[in-house]
């Protein structure tokens, strides 16, 4: 197995919203004890995230059909706060 497996549960302080991927789901978690409220997320996929009256990033729309933006808020995360799973 190459590179860490992911979490089995989203972290306690996160907020998540499920979405389609074909027959599965696509779930998102913002660790908002990490979340420095750059949003970057927002900027890559605004149609999913952005941020609320504390500044930090939260889950807002489906990311049907935008999955690969997602992945690519994740990735670009300065604090690496975003968790992406495919269920």
């Amino acid at each position: 197995m190459n590179g860490p497996s992911p979490p089995d549960e989203l972290p306690p302080e996160s907020t998540h919203i499920p979405g389609e991927v074909g027959p599965g789901g696509i779930e998102i978690a913002v660790d908002r004890e990490k979340c420095m409220g750059s949003g970057n997320c927002a900027y890559w996929a605004p149609q999913v995230f952005d941020l609320d009256d504390d500044g930090l990033a939260i889950v807002v729309g489906d990311p049907s059909g935008g999955e690969d933006r997602v992945q690519l808020a994740a990735r670009n995360c300065p604090t690496e706060a975003i968790t992406v799973r495919t269920r």
